[in-house]
């Protein structure tokens, strides 16, 4: 009899998660805000998905909207890249030319996508959402989900509102960084925080 209860009960978990993911797509931010508020009360194997699912969501949704801000002039840079009218290694809109990280990834993603804007998009809010699971990975398994949520929402309003692309994927990666056990994988993670934005180093230098 209790094993029919607790089936009954997945299912009727299951059938709320559904139905709220259907509902992301008519009211997509309020749903996945209201998810992030339930995920805690539900089971386990549920709770997991509510993280991946709002996050494979927000990064379809961000990518398919208007470009704004940041990305109107890495576009410029992305497809500059493509013609060979700019280098990856070198340009002064990058630090001076020091910060390679994010033309290089603008090469990689451009180079297996043919250059396709989406492509840029989806890969790029990919990234930083990744980073931001790497980093909660010793946070409580009950309420992990719903800060990752939280903070991947907080975080594509702060880019729709501001120029902050590659400060967000450096401050991700000098977080991950510090919480690096291994020295060698601190400094390599360090190198790459600086390579994404040379503001970094003033946080490297604070911590070290």
């Amino acid at each position: 009899m209790n094993s029919y209860k607790v089936r009954d009960l997945n299912l009727e978990y299951f059938f709320c998660i559904a139905l709220l993911v259907a509902c992301a797509f008519f009211y997509p931010l309020p749903s996945i805000l209201l998810l992030a508020f339930v995920s805690p009360l539900l089971p386990r194997q549920f709770n997991r998905l509510c993280a991946p699912v709002a996050v494979l969501f927000l990064t379809v949704f961000y990518s398919s909207i208007t470009p704004v801000n940041d990305w109107v002039e890495y576009l410029k840079v992305y497809h500059g890249i493509q013609y060979g009218e700019i280098s990856p290694l070198h340009h002064e809109n990058f630090g001076g030319g020091l910060e390679i990280g994010y033309p290089l990834f603008m090469l990689i993603v451009g180079t297996l996508s043919g250059y396709n804007d989406y492509a840029l998009f989806f890969s790029s809010y990919a990234l930083i959402f990744w980073l931001v699971n790497k980093f909660t990975e010793d946070l409580d398994p009950k309420f992990r989900p719903s800060f990752i949520i939280f903070a991947c929402l907080g975080i594509t309003f702060l880019i729709a509102a501001s120029y902050v692309i590659r400060q967000i994927v450096s401050i991700l990666l000098f977080l991950i960084a510090i919480q690096s056990g291994s020295r060698r994988n601190m400094c390599a993670l360090f190198f790459l925080s600086a390579a994404f934005h040379i503001s970094s180093i003033i946080n490297i230098g604070v911590y070290l």
